[in-house]
């Protein structure tokens, strides 16, 4: 089964965080019945959120495979870019057990938020794989590197807008001004908002580690499997 997973590549990575998230949803449904309160529910709609820049995402990476116009892929690639911050924004939703009633047990609680923030992490870093693939095939190594890195800090920067600031990315569309001028608060006067940068910095540093770790067992892989061809 394993062997069959990783021969169909994106047939078994799109299984395995369909599994995942079917876990997820399995895990928020039980506590409803049981707790006989909607407390955590919110948690599929921020699934839902995550999942979208993968299937953005993967939608393009097809879309180049068919050698469809250029405008469509970077179209598909920019929303999914667009909405990518929600996928590991779903970390933050730890936060809530620190508002914990006494409705399920405190371990199930933090099992299930942690399920639901570890597939947001997955999906990711699915998606910014992809996103690698596709940049490679527009521009040079080094600078698919430098751009995949300014990705990472962009998404650490997106969670605090998201989080503290309570933005999303809908407001690109429907309250551009609002957030553009928060932002440029923020980039004028740096100084003055330390707990942004460090926030941003903290979770960029986390995820550009997270990601080296990812590059490095896979080539990993690779050199085991061209040693024993």
């Amino acid at each position: 089964m394993i062997k069959l997973l990783i021969k169909h590549n994106r047939l078994g990575q799109t299984l395995i965080i369909g599994l995942l998230c079917l876990f997820c949803m399995i895990a928020s449904i039980f506590r409803y019945y049981y707790s006989e309160t909607t407390q955590f529910l919110f948690l599929n709609w921020n699934l839902f959120l995550a999942f979208l820049p993968f299937v953005f995402i993967h939608w393009a990476s097809e879309l180049k495979k068919k050698e469809v116009s250029i405008i469509w892929v970077l179209l598909l690639g920019g929303i999914s870019l667009l909405f990518l911050p929600n996928s590991p924004y779903i970390i933050t939703d730890l936060f809530h057990l620190k508002y914990w009633k006494n409705s399920a047990p405190l371990w199930f609680d933090t099992l299930m938020i942690f399920s639901y923030a570890s597939t947001g992490v997955i999906l990711f870093y699915a998606t910014l794989l992809m996103m690698e693939k596709l940049l490679k095939m527009y521009f040079k190594s080094s600078t698919t590197t430098f751009l995949l890195l300014g990705i990472l800090f962009l998404n650490a920067f997106g969670i605090y807008l998201g989080r503290y600031m309570r933005f999303n990315s809908w407001d690109i569309i429907s309250n551009p001004m609002g957030l553009i001028g928060e932002i440029l608060t923020y980039v004028s006067n740096p100084f003055a908002h330390p707990r942004i940068w460090g926030i941003t910095f903290t979770y960029g540093m986390l995820f550009f580690v997270g990601y080296c770790c990812i590059k490095l067992f896979q080539k990993t892989i690779q050199n085991e499997q061209s040693k024993s061809l």
